[in-house]
């Protein structure tokens, strides 16, 4: 190495710039290498811990979708909007993600309904029952709940909540608009009217 340096020398060339070109590019493959282990790290604690697999749905960032593939550097998330996100195997243990399927398939929905005042909330909850005990995709265990959450002289609010199997169904959101629609035709029915908005007025 010393020879080397004294033959650049004799040629009239800068050490000193070539060493700062030599520390630079070391500095930039240095920090490449290093994302480059950190990833593969991530794969090798992937594959030990696994904490999902391939066919897992799973939110990542603002993406959500199913698991295609775990490679040694990142792993590929389809989007129901059928785009591949390749996620770096690093961030998966450095960010925070959701993976629906981790133990099952089973997932809650929680939906608020606000309703008129003047309709009994004993006739509601049952119809909501009812509503939710007839469709196919709401899991009949757990079983659905329909809680009074709050009472006010404007309005009264409903808190559903049900379970449904991600593996069964083509969408949550499907599947949401669906239980409302219901819902709403339901009230439709029994005459229950959604709240109205109150105004007052000062005479002077």
């Amino acid at each position: 190495v010393c020879g080397s340096f004294i033959c650049v020398r004799l040629l009239g060339c800068d050490v000193l710039g070539l060493a700062f070109v030599a520390a630079a590019f070391s500095l930039g493959v240095g920090l490449g290498l290093r994302d480059l282990v950190n990833d593969v790290g991530g794969g090798y604690l992937l594959l030990i811990e696994r904490p999902l697999r391939v066919g897992d749905t799973v939110s990542s960032n603002e993406y959500e979708g199913e698991v295609i593939h775990i490679g040694g550097r990142e792993v590929t998330i389809r989007t129901w909007d059928h785009m591949d996100v390749l996620v770096p195997n690093a961030e998966i243990f450095s960010k925070s993600f959701t993976n629906w399927t981790a133990k099952d398939s089973v997932v809650r929905t929680v939906i608020s309904i606000k309703i008129n005042r003047n309709d009994s909330p004993h006739e509601v909850q049952t119809v909501i029952h009812r509503v939710l005990s007839h469709h196919k995709d709401v899991l009949s265990e757990p079983v659905p709940e329909v809680f009074l959450k709050e009472l006010t002289d404007g309005l009264i609010e409903f808190e559903v909540r049900y379970h449904l199997n991600l593996r069964q169904i083509k969408s949550r959101i499907g599947l949401r608009s669906e239980v409302l629609m219901a819902i709403w035709d339901a009230f439709e029915k029994h005459g229950i009217q959604p709240p109205y908005p109150q105004h007052e007025i000062y005479i002077k």
